[in-house]
């Protein structure tokens, strides 16, 4: 999986409701992906990073990326979710929202301090110089 693909899953085994999950990095050398959701603009929601409709053919309303539930995940589990049909490819963003997703996690008080280091790894610490 390559940076800035989507596809569609739920957030939990038992979640009805498929949001829109988006691959931050292609894949690394451990085989891992840091993959991110987008959920539906709410009074509580973290506005560190919103899209608007036409951001992506998926969203229908204003929108914000869920920094709390990134995941880092095996490769070959997401294989498998698509292979018995968890998830469904959609088409990929834009760099540019490939670009606002990256820069917030650095960003975002919701991101783990797991996937912060991560993304810190990938990005660099953004408060060094």
């Amino acid at each position: 999986m390559k940076a800035g693909e989507t596809f569609l899953m739920p957030c939990n085994l038992v979640g009805k409701t498929a949001h829109l999950w988006i691959a931050v990095f292609t894949v690394d050398s451990d085989g891992k992906i840091l993959i991110v959701n987008l959920t539906a603009r709410r009074a509580h929601s973290d506005l560190t990073v919103e899209f608007i409709v036409n951001d992506h053919p998926f969203i229908k309303q204003q929108t914000v990326v869920n920094f709390g539930d990134a995941m880092l995940v095996d490769q070959e589990h997401l294989k498998r979710a698509f292979q018995v049909g968890i998830a469904q490819t959609r088409p990929p963003c834009s760099q540019i929202m490939l670009d606002k997703i990256q820069a917030g996690f650095l960003k975002s008080p919701h991101t783990k301090k797991l996937i912060y280091e991560y993304a810190t790894a990938h990005f660099g610490d953004p408060d060094v110089p």
